[in-house]
């Protein structure tokens, strides 16, 4: 993994995380008209996917050709870098490649809620704070991998059951959940 900071290479990660994505809320509608096909993935390991899941990514992007693909933190305005910046934070962002291992994968120090995209903009997955992920991408890709991570299935459940859970124990408010939900209906 090789670690990105020069501000004109942010500049293009932002270029491309915009042609996958729409924004970057992962209670949202994120993909733009060009990802066509949606599942989600719950849970994920904190900010992070479970080994399983990173490795039908890997596969998934290999299967369409591709080798490298984008990590980046994605709260706030992580692509915005100027040269005399005073950031508080310093927003990671990296290449990977298919070849990187599960254990040098967990190695970023990611604390924020993020995405790993395609460099050909032809798949994406955000991250969420709670240990959920939106995964897209063509046909080909998603369906790779799904017969990689046959637990997607279950999935959407184990999301509808941690929010069902979290408004009995917490009261958070659901009005959002149905809207969603709908966005993963093919």
């Amino acid at each position: 993994m090789r670690r990105i900071q020069m501000i004109d290479e942010v500049q293009q990660l932002h270029l491309i995380f915009n042609k996958v994505f729409k924004t970057n809320n992962p209670f949202s509608e994120v993909f733009t008209n060009s990802i066509n096909k949606k599942i989600i993935l719950c849970p994920t390991y904190g900010y992070y996917l479970d080994e399983q899941q990173y490795e039908a990514l890997k596969n998934a992007a290999k299967h369409i050709g591709e080798d490298i693909f984008y990590l980046s933190e994605i709260e706030g305005n992580s692509f915005k870098k100027e040269e005399n910046d005073e950031i508080q934070y310093d927003f990671g962002h990296w290449e990977v490649t298919c070849e990187t291992e599960y254990e040098n994968y967990l190695k970023a120090p990611i604390v924020l809620e993020n995405a790993m995209y395609s460099q050909s903009a032809r798949w994406g997955i955000i991250i969420s704070h709670e240990s959920h992920a939106i995964v897209g991408g063509n046909e080909e890709f998603i369906g790779k991998f799904k017969e990689t991570y046959p637990a997607w299935k279950n999935s959407l459940n184990n999301f509808i059951e941690q929010w069902e859970y979290n408004q009995k124990y917490y009261k958070s408010n659901l009005e959002w959940l149905p809207s969603f939900l709908s966005y993963f209906k093919e």
